[in-house]
């Protein structure tokens, strides 16, 4: 039931060497079930690729809006939004970053750490519904000298209101939602977390 960035791939490029990185969103590699993050990368200008490559933990849940950005010291890192293995109560969705550890080429895929929550649970079911509860699909990533800054939105039940609100109701579907009121002007906020 969820709107999200599936159809818009994000770029990013080492200023450092020129190499590129892809990463969107993707079903292959879990039999088309539900949306992952990959990443591709290419040293050779575009001309070849490396093969895709998950980014997030397979949890069986899907993984979503992921940004790409690589750091003046050649670092690479991923945001996305992941919901949680098991879906339940109202708080079912955490924003990750991974870093990458060998940063790979046309032919080799890159090397991840473990991926590293940096806010959540928050109810994603919360957001204001446009053709699917939509937290917006344009999220992003940059770095200064004290790390990866994403730049995101998320639900915010402290501001949409008490919980027999809409905004921040227990979830009661994520199958097929049957009450799609749209929440409170101010169920979603904009954030950036620097240092991650």
């Amino acid at each position: 039931p969820s709107r999200t960035g599936d159809i818009i791939p994000e770029p990013a490029i080492n200023p450092n060497n020129g190499q590129l990185y892809v990463v969107w969103q993707d079903a292959r590699f879990n039999n088309f079930a539900n949306d992952e993050v990959l990443i591709s990368t290419s040293s050779n200008g575009g001309t070849s690729w490396s093969a895709p490559k998950l980014v997030n933990n397979h949890t069986g849940q899907p993984a979503y809006d992921p940004s790409v950005y690589v750091n003046a010291a050649g670092v690479v890192g991923v945001s996305y939004f992941q919901w949680a293995t098991t879906i339940s109560g109202n708080e079912p969705t955490t924003l990750y970053i991974r870093h990458s550890t060998a940063p790979g080429s046309s032919t080799v895929r890159p090397t991840f750490d473990a991926a590293t929550a940096l806010n959540g649970p928050f109810n994603n079911l919360a957001a204001p519904v446009a053709r699917g509860y939509f937290l917006g699909d344009y999220q992003g990533l940059v770095a200064n000298a004290n790390g990866f800054i994403p730049f995101y939105v998320k639900t915010n039940c402290a501001d949409g209101g008490p919980a027999t609100q809409p905004s921040c109701r227990a979830i009661q579907s994520v199958l097929d939602p049957t009450d799609r009121t749209p929440t409170l002007n101010n169920a979603t906020d904009v954030y950036a977390l620097p240092g991650s």
